[in-house]
C-alpha cells in the first residue's frame, strides 16, 4: 500500500539525515508501540499521528455511542491502547 510506495521513493530514510526524519509524536506506531516503550512513555501522550498497521483499521471496528467507546476484540493487537482507536 502507501507505505511500500513511500518506502521505494524513500529508499534511503534510514540512512539520511536523522534531522530530516519524522519525529516520534507525528508517526506513532500502534502496534509497534512496545519496540519503542521508552519512546511512547516520554511522547505516546502527544502523539499526533498515529499509523494503524496491518489488516485491522479503525474503520474495521464497532464503535458504541452510548459508551463513547470503540468495542474490543480480543484478537487484536491495537486494542492494547484503546485510546488511538476512540480519537480516531
Amino acid at each position: 500500500g502507501d507505505q511500500g510506495l513511500l518506502n521505494t521513493f524513500f529508499s534511503s530514510w534510514a540512512t539520511t539525515d536523522i534531522r530530516k526524519h519524522l519525529p516520534f509524536i507525528y508517526n506513532l506506531s500502534s502496534v509497534s508501540i512496545y519496540s519503542y516503550l521508552p519512546a511512547f512513555k516520554a511522547f505516546g501522550a502527544n502523539a499526533k499521528v498515529v499509523h494503524f498497521l496491518g489488516q485491522i483499521k479503525p474503520w474495521n471496528h464497532t464503535y458504541d455511542p452510548k459508551t463513547k467507546s470503540v468495542k474490543s476484540e480480543s484478537h487484536d493487537p491495537s486494542m492494547s491502547h484503546p485510546e488511538f482507536l476512540s480519537l480516531w
